[in-house]
C-alpha cells in the first residue's frame, strides 16, 4: 500500500506549487536557456534571473555564491585584482580562475588542469588564492573551502557540487597522504573520474568525482609523475 500513497496524495491535492532546488553551483539548462546557478544570484546571458531556483551547498562551502553587480563595479573589481597579482603570473592566474565558466562547453575528452601555488608562510600564496576564489564568492586568506589535511575522500566530496567553479584546497603537505594516493586522485580528477568505491555488498558506488577546478596551495611541492 505504501507505494500508492504518494501518487494518491498528488492526485487528490489538485493544483500545487512547484519549485526548483539544486545542490550544486554551475551551469544548468532551465526552460531552454543556460543559467549559472549559485546560492545567492543565478545569472543568464541577459543578467540576473528574476525568479531563481534555490541552491544549497554543504555548510563547508558556505562562502560560495555569485552577486549581480553593475558592469562598472565588475570592471573596477577585476582591475583591482589584476593590480595585486604578480605581473609575471597574472595572465595565467586570471585565465585559470575564469576557466571553470567555459570548461563545461569543452569536448568531453578535454583534460582538466590544476594549479599549485608554493611558498613559505607569509609569502602571499593564500592571499592570491582567496582573490582568485572571490570570483565565485566571498573569501579571505583564512577561509579556504577545503584543506589537504582532511581525507582525500573529503576533498573529492566537497569538490563534487562545485561543477563549474574554482575549488581552493589549502595547506598541501606530503605527510597527509602517500604519493600514490595523491597521484591516483589527481589523475582521476584530470579525466573527471571519481575514485572507485564499493558498497558493503561489494557493488560499485555511483561515482561523484571532484568537479571543481582545483587551485592548490602549500609549502611543499607536488612531485613525481602526475
Amino acid at each position: 500500500m505504501s507505494k500508492h500513497l504518494v501518487p494518491a496524495i498528488v492526485h487528490l491535492s489538485g493544483e500545487f506549487p512547484t519549485h526548483r532546488h539544486y545542490n550544486f553551483m554551475g551551469w544548468k539548462q532551465i526552460d531552454g536557456r543556460w543559467v549559472y546557478v549559485s546560492p545567492e544570484d543565478c545569472i543568464t546571458a541577459k543578467g540576473k534571473l528574476a525568479e531563481p531556483p534555490s541552491v544549497e551547498l554543504d555548510q563547508r562551502l558556505r562562502d560560495y555564491g555569485l552577486q549581480a553587480v553593475s558592469w562598472d563595479e565588475s570592471l573596477r573589481a577585476f582591475d583591482a585584482v589584476a593590480k595585486v597579482l604578480p605581473s609575471n603570473l597574472a595572465p595565467s592566474l586570471i585565465a585559470f580562475a575564469l576557466l571553470p565558466v567555459i570548461q563545461r562547453f569543452f569536448p568531453p575528452s578535454a583534460t582538466r588542469p590544476a594549479i599549485h601555488l608554493v611558498g613559505t608562510s607569509g609569502s602571499g600564496k593564500s592571499e592570491i588564492a582567496s582573490l582568485l576564489s572571490s570570483f565565485y564568492g566571498q573569501f579571505s586568506r583564512d577561509t579556504p573551502p577545503a584543506q589537504w589535511g582532511v581525507t582525500i575522500n573529503t576533498v573529492e566530496m566537497l569538490g563534487y557540487p562545485l561543477a563549474d567553479a574554482l575549488y581552493w584546497v589549502d595547506d598541501y603537505k606530503d605527510i597527509y597522504a602517500d604519493t600514490r594516493t595523491f597521484t591516483r586522485f589527481l589523475q582521476g580528477y584530470s579525466r573527471n573520474l571519481g575514485r572507485g568505491r564499493l558498497t558493503r555488498d561489494a557493488k560499485l558506488q555511483t561515482s561523484r568525482p571532484c568537479r571543481g577546478l582545483i587551485l592548490s596551495t602549500g609549502e611543499t611541492s607536488l612531485e613525481g609523475e602526475m
